[in-house]
């Protein structure tokens, strides 16, 4: 047991950054519902840090919060980009969202 006070920051090896991530987003808590908003803001923070879309930290009851393109349920199809399909993100149809850019 330590008696001085814990510092406010530490260094951690990305590497173990990056799996301590992926853990989170990959856990049976990930969509439960069990997550609080607090958990999430820093679950993006991470993300951001090592380098992955803030979105993978997002739970799906979270997402619709968060701005984030629309990103087809079936990437193998680029067909697929049309109002009847839902996003991967927030399961919301492509009407509901902000068109930023659409790749061709």
């Amino acid at each position: 047991m330590r008696d001085e006070p814990m510092p406010e920051t530490v260094t951690i090896q990305l590497e173990d950054l990056r799996a301590i991530f992926d853990l989170a987003v990959n856990s049976l808590n990930f969509n439960s519902g069990f997550w609080t908003t607090e958990d999430v803001e820093i679950a993006r923070r991470i993300a951001v840090i090592i380098g992955v879309d803030p979105m993978k930290g997002t739970p799906f009851l979270f997402a619709s919060q968060y701005p984030h393109e629309w990103k087809s349920l079936r990437p193998d199809k680029p067909e697929s980009y049309t109002p009847e399909f839902s996003c991967l993100y927030c399961g919301k149809p492509m009407s509901s969202h902000v068109l930023i850019s659409r790749v061709v």
